[in-house]
């Protein structure tokens, strides 16, 4: 029986876009999309996410970088903006959470795409979080999962007792190395089959199939 569920957040309970940020953040800068790519997806994709720069600092970073001055929530918006949830998937993890399931947050991301996400109450169904930025590490790192498998022995709860997915097929075979089960993702509809088939009593939810 599951008793617990580790979730991946981008492009699992909320799609994202990228280019969406990057031009965004090129229209406060005054360069093309590109000049921001090449001058910060080093920064936006190891160092935020590692914790190695925090908010105040990408902010100093983007001004220094195109010599402009900017707005640090608007430059806050431009990077968070992103994400679409997925009701779904919110719907899942409150079933879940309602029968004695643990659910966790496990992702590789920064302070700010944190914060919108939880402006759009994504973060409410979920019992604990482990953020990359926050550990210092990025999935498949061993620091991130042994700070996952840290949360769930705090419940008393083993490693093959939690459920983990992720869009990102390297990523879960490294937790099934851990001992955790895994499920690629690939829908909503097909990890509510997943959880059912674990023993999890679920409703039918909207674009289930």
């Amino acid at each position: 029986m599951i008793e617990a569920l580790l979730v991946d957040l981008g492009n699992v309970v909320a799609a994202f876009d990228h280019d969406r940020m990057w031009r965004a953040m090129a229209a406060l800068a005054g360069v093309d999309r590109d000049g921001v790519v090449t001058g910060l997806s080093t920064v936006m994709f190891d160092e935020l996410e590692r914790g190695d720069l925090d908010d105040a600092g990408l902010h100093g970073r983007f001004e220094a970088l195109f010599g402009v001055e900017v707005d640090p929530e608007a430059l806050g918006r431009a990077v968070g903006d992103i994400f679409t949830v997925d009701p779904a998937m919110l719907d899942l993890l409150g079933q879940a959470r309602a029968v004695g399931v643990r659910t966790v947050a496990f992702s590789n991301t920064c302070g700010l795409h944190v914060a919108q996400l939880d402006r759009l109450r994504a973060l409410d169904h979920f019992d604990a979080l482990v953020f990359s930025h926050a550990v210092g590490a990025r999935k498949p790192e061993d620091a991130m999962f042994d700070a996952a498998v840290a949360e769930l022995a705090g419940w008393g709860i083993a490693p093959g007792s939690c459920l983990y997915t992720d869009d990102i097929a390297e990523y879960v075979e490294a937790g099934e190395r851990r001992g955790l089960r895994g499920e690629v993702f690939v829908g909503s509809a097909a990890w509510a089959t997943r959880l059912r088939a674990e023993g999890l009593m679920l409703t039918t939810v909207a674009n289930d199939t």
